[in-house]
């Protein structure tokens, strides 16, 4: 939890996502998240989710500033907004020893996780409403196609593609 009462404009954070270079599921997060957390919750981690992709997943040094006036919140509004992402498991926040901030963004749970998991959904109905709740779920379950009862007639890899046989006794040699 960000201690708000010596955080100021010139505090330091940092953000790395704990899913390399994976993209958060946006129908997820709008349709299941967004009513729990709310707009700015959603806008920060959005925010913080391209600032760690811009930075590469390397912690670099940003001051809170920056979300302050990218976001045009107060720092008491981000400490809120931070601690609802929290909450549903989209960021964890570390202090090291010199009082900068480290972010971790996780992506959202898939449609299914989040709808396995009983918490989160009584909140989400709670919020939201029956008729609401039905629409949301509604807009993120795809159709599934039943393929159990059909034959595969897809083509394979060598079927496309010739391939000689001394190319695959001996494999192109891979560089590090």
């Amino acid at each position: 939890m960000i201690d708000e009462e010596r955080l100021s404009p010139d505090s330091r954070f940092a953000v790395s996502s704990r899913n390399g270079n994976q993209e958060p599921n946006l129908s997820v997060l709008t349709n299941l998240y967004l009513p729990l957390i709310g707009t700015n919750a959603f806008s920060l981690y959005m925010l913080l989710f391209s600032i760690a992709r811009e930075d590469k997943h390397q912690f670099k040094a940003h001051s809170f500033y920056e979300l302050q006036s990218t976001l045009s919140l107060s720092l008491s509004d981000i400490g809120t907004a931070q601690r609802k992402l929290e909450g549903v498991d989209l960021l964890a926040t570390f202090k090291n020893n010199d009082g900068a901030y480290r972010f971790a963004i996780q992506l959202p749970l898939s449609s299914a996780e989040f709808l396995q998991t009983d918490l989160l959904t009584t909140l989400l109905l709670g919020r939201v409403g029956d008729a609401t709740f039905n629409q949301l779920i509604s807009r993120i379950d795809q159709p599934r196609n039943d393929f159990e009862q059909m034959d595969n007639i897809s083509a394979s890899l060598l079927d496309v593609f010739t391939v000689t046989k001394a190319a695959i006794q001996n494999p192109p040699e891979k560089s590090d």
